[in-house]
């Protein structure tokens, strides 16, 4: 599995916390927000948008953001993520 396939699932994995689809700027922000208060780790809206493909352009995800991700879906890390989905 690649990369790219690693950070949809993970998408997938965070839009099912968060209870909703991440659709728009205020989803982004409202999502941001959550993530914030349940982890205690900022993600913009904007990068959320970013990942949502609500945005473009950019530069690939810092692996700590993909990290804050996997911890707001309830894993350790993106690489827990990573090996609990290759079993």
């Amino acid at each position: 599995m690649d990369a790219n396939q690693n950070i949809d699932l993970l998408r997938q994995a965070v839009s099912q916390r968060f209870g909703r689809r991440v659709e728009d700027e205020a989803s982004s922000k409202q999502l941001s927000i959550e993530i914030f208060l349940k982890t205690g780790h900022y993600i913009s809206k904007h990068t959320i948008a970013f990942l949502y493909g609500l945005k473009t352009g950019g530069r690939p995800f810092n692996p700590i953001i993909l990290d804050f991700l996997a911890e707001y879906a309830g894993l350790q890390s993106v690489k827990v993520f990573s090996e609990s989905i290759k079993n």
